[in-house]
């Protein structure tokens, strides 16, 4: 059944419901399999009644706050496609931040058969990241939930990267090799602030985003934890909250970890705190 509605008229009523232009653009595209500069040629076309519904039904789900990555489906990150659903944490382009601080010190250590090892892992980004532009290394992706470690084997198999999927609880992991890198975006929120997340955020699991009364419960964990893991001279990186650096380099200087240097990301936040064995 064909409606009256045009291609154009569909997009300019997305348009019109959503946040913004590239949120209307971004779910038009992905319902009709359009790019955006096609409407001058094509925008006249009637468009046939489910697309309407679907693009329809998907902008009042936006609009009622559900993520954006979660309603598409997938989403790229470090220029790679990752699957993304509701259960998975969607990664953000800050976290790009603790690839190139992984890769900077893998390209020192001249990239050879480096092992890895990704706490936290989620979707996988940083691991299959990692992963690909290492494809020389041993990298293994640690995660918990179920349904994130679904994910997670998805986006390996997805970017045909060797990236060795364990599910397990990092507290209770025990490696059976020492790494040369250890990266970790763990949960750092304070468990207080999580109810003045916006809404769209609160829908992402509070498991990967809960850390703790004062945010800081993972960084302890891992620096204590997993120092006997990492090789002398091995690098561990973590993303962190703003305003938290301090606070981490005093928990990894408790936990004997030197040369400690801070990243920042894009917007000149810093984003990531490294440390050596």
């Amino acid at each position: 059944m064909v409606n009256a509605v045009t291609f154009a008229q569909l997009y300019s009523e997305a348009r019109g419901q959503l946040p913004s232009a590239f949120e209307a653009e971004q779910l038009f595209c992905h319902v009709t399999g359009w790019h955006r500069h096609d409407l001058p040629q094509m925008g006249g076309q009637a468009v046939p009644d489910a697309l309407v519904q679907r693009l329809q039904g998907l902008c009042r789900r936006r609009t009622r706050g559900e993520p954006l990555q979660y309603l598409l489906g997938e989403w790229e990150f470090y220029g790679l496609p990752f699957f993304m659903g509701e259960g998975v944490l969607i990664p953000r382009a800050d976290t790009e931040t603790l690839v190139d601080a992984a890769l900077a010190k893998a390209k020192s250590m001249g990239e050879g058969s480096l092992r890895i090892l990704d706490l936290c892992s989620g979707s996988g980004a940083v691991a299959v990241a990692l992963a690909h532009h290492l494809p020389k290394a041993h990298v293994t992706a640690v995660e918990l939930s179920e349904t994130a470690f679904c994910y997670l084997r998805r986006n390996i198999a997805a970017n045909r990267v060797a990236v060795e999927a364990v599910r397990a609880d990092l507290y209770r992991y025990v490696p059976e090799d020492s790494f040369d890198i250890i990266t970790a975006n763990p949960p750092y929120i304070p468990s207080g602030e999580l109810p003045a997340l916006q809404q769209e955020v609160r829908l992402e699991p509070a498991t990967a985003l809960d850390g703790g009364e004062d945010g800081l419960a993972f960084y302890r964990g891992i620096a204590r934890g997993y120092h006997p893991h990492l090789k002398p001279g091995g690098l561990l990186a973590v993303e962190i909250g703003m305003g938290q650096a301090p606070a981490v380099a005093e928990i990894f200087t408790r936990f004997a970890y030197r040369d400690l240097e801070e990243h920042q990301d894009l917007n000149g936040v810093v984003r990531v705190l490294s440390g050596f064995r």
